[in-house]
């Protein structure tokens, strides 16, 4: 998953124009494509960083499938409270789904608690002796109130919930929700810090999207030891939320961390983390398939696009990626060495490799 300009970090005097919008896809676009991405969540759009995607869908210079999930943050003065998210999304006329197999409406993004190397994770039990258990963003009730609409009018809800408190907050809302769930692909983001086996067996059984990034749990495994000690261990339990029968999508929280899904493969499989001879808990590492999936079915069916992406099959959409190798025949260790030689999308060669 990725972003584009944000702008809270424009350095300019004023927000990006629409031109400057579409300029800065242009740039980031084929750097995304030589990894061999074909297609994209974009996991918190806002209505200028909506405006700018369709603008470069409509100039025909939108090469990558797009799946914007519109933010609309609780406490801004356009929506300051929950009411005022709703009253907006109410009103746009549209719903999850919306769009083409190019730029697509994806589920809302909401916020249930903080990030976990700042402490503030909404966790079961307390994060130190002082009994503090992390932040919550948003109220149970609200919370509520929120999902019970999304699922009334056709409208997914992607949810950041890292601590286990939070996750299970969200799995009892999705429960409530019922076949919306599935029907528009609500997801559990992050999801990666004392999950309940309770909690993800609730969410799994609706058909929940765990949303999961190897890069974060990579580049933060050694500060969560620090902070937590065995409690890091099982810290992104993704076989335990593919067991559970949740559907797993694998990204990378960009622009943060790593992109590169060779790398976060590798990591999913190992459960490697940067700095530290010693992976995490092995208990939960996936396979070289499931990590496979992750980033092709389980991408596809997050998309809302299962039919028409993920593998190549007849009447699918041309859209591929050729490695140097067959990651499956290459090897779990081989596997951050392959090259990508060339990335098509609806037929169309996007990325070529020199000498490919």
């Amino acid at each position: 998953m990725a972003r584009t300009f944000d702008d809270e970090d424009w350095t300019g005097a004023e927000p990006p124009t629409l031109d400057q919008r579409v300029a800065g896809l242009d740039l980031v676009q084929p750097l995304f494509h030589a990894l061999g991405f074909t297609g994209i969540i974009d996991p918190a759009v806002t209505p200028d960083e909506m405006r700018g995607y369709q603008e470069a869908h409509r100039r025909g210079r939108l090469t990558m499938r797009t799946v914007a999930m519109p933010y609309l943050e609780i406490g801004s003065p356009d929506t300051p409270d929950v009411d005022a998210v709703i009253a907006h999304l109410a009103g746009t006329g549209v719903s999850t789904g919306f769009g083409d197999d190019v730029l697509r409406l994806g589920p809302i993004k909401v916020y249930a608690d903080g990030e976990a190397l700042k402490g503030q994770a909404l966790l079961d039990e307390p994060w130190d002796a002082t009994g503090y258990r992390g932040e919550q963003r948003i109220p149970d009730a609200e919370y509520a109130r929120l999902v019970a609409f999304c699922a009334a009018n056709g409208w997914g809800v992607g949810t950041h919930a890292v601590g286990g408190a939070a996750i299970g907050l969200v799995a009892r809302e999705y429960a409530r929700a019922g076949a919306a769930v599935a029907e528009n692909r609500y997801q559990v983001i992050h999801g990666y810090l004392e999950p309940s086996a309770e909690t993800m067996r609730l969410a799994g059984s609706v058909g929940t999207v765990a949303s999961l990034q190897p890069s974060i749990i990579w580049h933060n495994g050694v500060g969560l030891r620090e902070k937590l000690g065995e409690r890091a261990e099982r810290a992104n339990p993704m076989r335990s939320w593919i067991d559970a029968g949740a559907v797993l999508a694998l990204g990378s929280d960009g622009p943060y961390f790593a992109f590169d899904p060779r790398h976060l493969m590798w990591q999913a499989v190992t459960r490697h983390v940067a700095n530290a001879a010693e992976p995490l808990d092995p208990s939960e590492a996936i396979t070289l398939d499931e990590a496979l999936a992750g980033y092709t079915t389980g991408a596809a069916y997050a998309s809302l696009a299962e039919h028409d992406r993920g593998m190549i099959r007849p009447g699918m959409l041309a859209d591929w990626a050729l490695w140097s190798a067959d990651p499956v025949d290459a090897g779990v260790e081989a596997l951050r060495g392959l090259r990508v030689r060339r990335t098509v999308v609806g037929g169309r060669t996007v990325y070529r490799s020199a000498g490919a």
